[in-house]
C-alpha cells in the first residue's frame, strides 16, 4: 500500500508543479467580449437633410446593432497596476489595443451608412430639379399633365435617377470636385431629360429651359451639401470616399467637447490623414465615455486575481513539498488540510465561476452606460485559475481511490506497532 501512496505523491507532486506552472506562465487575467453598438446611436453622426431625416438607417443595413468582438489579457505586472484602478493601465491594456480592430470593424457600416444617406439625398435633389422644371414646361404650354406622368413616358424612372445618382456620386469623388463642375453635369443631365420629353410629349413648352437655369441648380445642390458638411472654401467639395471619417470624426468631437481637459487634442494633427484622426478620436472617444462602473469591477476583478496568485501559489508550493517529504517516510501519505480545499473552492469560483456569472448574469444586469452607443454586450473571461481549477478536480478525483489505500496503509502501519509492542 505504501507503494501505491508514494507512486500517487508522484502523480500529485506533477500535478502541483503543472499548477505552479500554469499560474504563472498563463495570461493572469484574457477576456473575449462580443460588444453590441447601437446603430441608431452611431447613425446619428450624418448630417441630417429634408431628404434623408426619415430614413430608416437600421432598416437600411439590415440590423440595429453591429456586433464587434474584443480581446486582451493581462499579465501579472498589469494586474498590480490595474488593482490600484490606474485607467492609464487599463485604457492601454484593455482599450488601445483594439480601438484599430473596432474602428475598423465599424468602418463598413460607417461606410454604407454614409453612402446610402448621401446617394439618397443627391438621388432626390435630381428628382426634385428635373420634376420642377417638367412641371415649368408644362405650364407655360398650359397642359394639364402630371410631370411624374410625363417623366416615366420617357424613362426619368427610378432607376434613371439611381443610375444618375451614382454617376454624381462617383465624380464628386475626384480631388478637384466643385459645386460649379457638378452643376454642369446636372445641368446637362436636365437639358437632356428635357429635350426628350420635348421631342416625345405634347403640351409641354421647354423654350423657358435655358443656361440662366444652371443658378438655380448650383443654388440648390449647394444647400444640401451645406447641410451635408460636403463644401469646403471656394466651393470645392469633400471626397465622397473620405465623407465616413470626416462625418464621423465630427460627431466625436462634439460628443466630446468640453468632456476633456484640453480640447485641442480634439483637434486633427498635420500628420494625420482622415482615417487615422478618425481611430484617434474613437479611442479618446473611448475612454473618456467609458462609465466608472468598467473600470471599478476591472480594478476589484484584478485585485482579487492579484492577492489569488500569491495565495495560490503558497498553497501548491506548500502540498508539493510537504508531499515530497512525507514520501521519503514510513508514513507516506500527504496531507490535504482546510486550506488546500478553500483554495481549491476559491480556484473553481475565480476559474468557472467569473465566467458562468459574466456570461449567464451578468447580461441580465442593467448598466448606464452613459453615451457610450453599446446596446448589448456579452464577456467571456479566462483567469489563471481556470487551469488550476482542473489541476484540484483531478487531484479530488485521485483523492477517492489514494483515501482508500491511506486507510488501508494506516491499518497496516498500526498493526505493525501492535505486533512489534507485543
Amino acid at each position: 500500500m505504501k507503494l501505491m501512496l508514494r507512486i500517487f505523491n508522484l502523480v500529485f507532486i506533477g500535478l502541483c508543479a503543472t499548477a505552479l506552472i500554469l499560474l504563472f506562465t498563463l495570461p493572469s487575467f484574457s477576456l473575449y467580449s462580443n460588444v453590441g453598438i447601437d446603430v441608431k446611436k452611431i447613425s446619428s453622426f450624418v448630417p441630417e437633410t429634408k431628404y434623408t431625416k426619415d430614413l430608416d438607417i437600421s432598416e437600411m443595413i439590415g440590423t440595429d446593432t453591429i456586433y464587434v468582438e474584443i480581446e486582451f489579457s493581462l499579465s501579472v505586472g498589469d494586474l498590480h497596476k490595474a488593482m490600484n484602478n490606474d485607467r492609464e493601465t487599463i485604457n492601454k491594456e484593455l482599450l488601445e489595443k483594439n480601438i484599430t480592430e473596432i474602428a475598423t470593424m465599424l468602418q463598413e457600416p460607417i461606410d454604407n451608412i454614409t453612402e446610402y444617406v448621401v446617394r439618397t439625398a443627391v438621388k432626390s435633389l435630381i428628382q426634385d430639379l428635373i420634376t420642377q422644371e417638367v412641371k415649368s414646361s408644362i405650364d407655360a404650354a398650359g397642359g394639364t399633365q402630371k410631370p411624374e406622368d410625363i417623366m416615366d413616358e420617357v424613362g426619368l424612372n427610378d432607376l434613371y435617377f439611381t443610375r444618375f445618382a451614382d454617376a454624381l456620386y462617383t465624380a464628386a469623388d475626384s480631388d478637384d470636385s466643385s459645386v460649379a463642375k457638378l452643376t454642369d453635369v446636372v445641368y446637362n443631365q436636365i437639358d437632356d431629360a428635357i429635350s426628350k420629353a420635348g421631342e416625345i410629349q405634347e403640351g409641354i413648352d421647354i423654350s423657358g429651359f435655358d443656361a440662366s437655369y444652371k443658378e438655380e441648380i448650383k443654388n440648390q445642390m449647394t444647400d444640401i451639401f451645406d447641410e451635408l458638411n460636403i463644401t469646403k472654401e471656394g466651393g470645392k467639395l469633400e471626397k465622397i470616399s473620405e465623407l465616413s471619417y470626416i462625418y464621423f470624426t465630427q460627431y466625436i468631437k462634439d460628443q466630446l467637447n468640453g468632456k476633456v481637459t484640453d480640447n485641442s487634442v480634439l483637434d486633427k494633427k498635420d500628420t494625420e490623414d482622415n482615417k487615422q484622426y478618425s481611430t484617434r478620436m474613437i479611442n479618446i472617444y473611448v475612454q473618456t465615455l467609458m462609465p466608472d462602473m468598467f473600470y471599478t469591477v476591472v480594478s476589484y476583478v484584478c485585485l482579487g486575481l492579484f492577492i489569488g496568485l500569491f495565495v495560490f501559489g503558497v498553497i501548491w508550493l506548500f502540498l508539493l513539498v510537504i508531499t515530497a517529504l512525507k514520501s521519503l517516510t514510513g508514513k507516506p501519505w500527504t496531507f490535504f488540510g482546510p486550506l488546500f480545499w478553500i483554495a481549491g473552492i476559491l480556484e473553481i469560483i475565480f476559474g468557472v465561476g467569473i465566467t458562468v456569472f459574466c456570461k449567464f448574469i451578468l447580461p441580465k444586469i442593467e448598466i448606464d452606460m452613459g453615451n457610450v452607443p453599446i446596446n448589448t454586450f456579452a464577456i467571456a473571461p479566462r483567469t489563471y485559475a481556470l487551469g488550476l481549477s482542473i489541476v484540484f478536480l483531478v487531484m479530488v478525483v485521485l483523492m477517492i481511490p489514494y483515501t482508500i489505500f491511506k486507510i488501508d496503509a494506516k491499518k497496516q502501519v498500526k498493526e505493525a506497532k501492535k505486533n512489534e509492542e507485543d
